[in-house]
């Protein structure tokens, strides 16, 4: 007897969320049938939805990938430590390799006094005038370049360089790279700054729309109120109209970004190759793809949701003369 109500119970269960399973997926076929209906309506929404994602999307790809492409420049940083007159050969060797353990060092390369003097002469014509000093007046110098080239990490090495017993002296020359670094950034901060105001025109957008939809089928929703339909019965296709116009905003974006940037990383990659750089333009890939569809799908439900706590107050059976009794 247990078991034939525990069966029973579980088939009521099953059937429940059976139920619940297909009324879902017929609203959210219902919603598609709804907008594939208005095609030139939702093609305007859907694009857009797809620009307003878009057009920030590239400010901010654009900033990350300028802004991690400093990182890969080759030799593009270099600090230049000038050893004590004093530091012998292998002194500055055993202070080179102690440099090179520190974990924000990638590269480190000594260069004796010898070595500067005929590197010197190579690139000058002042050799006679170095013969006329009598001695050698370069120093012992050791090259560094850093793991990062963010400018506040490049100051604190070259500041923990100067600290070293035997250094004179480590300097850089940060000025191109913070002004760098600043473009960029400014860059991305307009991405980012395009991307608030657009979310929320791009909302307003959507609930307007819906809204529109809400409207046209206010008597439908008086009459599904009257028969005993609850709340979220009526708010679901409309929830999943405003998830097919984010969702097909969010395609549009992706469409309008990677567009956009068939042109654009072909001529970085150039420009980089010129300067025997290994630098690649990462057009942002699948976790992009879908961060996109997500931002899409979450601002078209927003603005349902904006459009259903504004119509749905408004829409009251009493007005028609409709009585519950």
């Amino acid at each position: 007897m247990i078991n034939q109500k525990g069966s029973k119970v579980g088939t009521q269960f099953f059937s429940g969320l059976r139920f619940f399973f297909l009324s879902h997926v017929r609203e959210i076929k219902g919603a598609l049938s709804e907008i594939i209906g208005k095609p030139l309506s939702t093609l305007v929404t859907i694009s857009l939805i797809g620009i307003s994602i878009g057009l920030p999307s590239i400010f901010v790809i654009l900033g990350e990938n300028f802004l991690a492409g400093l990182d890969r420049i080759d030799q593009s940083v270099k600090i230049n430590v000038f050893l004590d007159k004093s530091v012998l050969v292998a002194e500055g060797l055993s202070l080179s390799k102690e440099i090179q353990d520190q974990p924000d060092v990638s590269l480190v390369r000594f260069i004796s006094a010898e070595e500067a003097i005929k590197d010197f002469q190579k690139q000058t014509n002042l050799s006679e005038i170095l013969f006329t000093l009598g001695q050698n007046p370069l120093p012992h110098v050791v090259e560094v370049v850093p793991v990062s080239f963010d400018p506040i990490d490049v100051a604190i090495l070259v500041s923990s360089l100067n600290d070293l017993n035997g250094v004179e002296s480590a300097s850089t020359n940060l000025g191109w790279l913070e002004r760098l670094y600043g473009v960029f950034s400014i860059v991305r901060s307009i991405g980012i700054v395009f991307a608030i105001i657009f979310f929320v025109g791009l909302i307003l957008v959507v609930a307007h729309t819906i809204g529109v939809a809400i409207q046209n089928k206010a008597e439908e929703i008086e009459l599904l109120l009257l028969l005993g339909a609850t709340s979220s019965f009526i708010r679901r296709p409309f929830f999943y109209l405003g998830f097919w116009y984010g969702l097909g905003g969010g395609l549009v974006a992706n469409i309008i970004t990677q567009i956009s940037f068939f042109p654009l990383a072909a001529g970085v990659e150039r420009l980089a190759q010129s300067y025997q750089s290994s630098f690649s333009f990462d057009r942002g890939g699948s976790d992009t793809f879908f961060l996109i569809l997500l931002i899409g799908i979450f601002l078209g439900a927003t603005g349902a949701f904006l459009a259903l706590s504004k119509k749905m107050g408004e829409i009251n059976p009493k007005r028609h003369g409709y009585s519950y009794k």
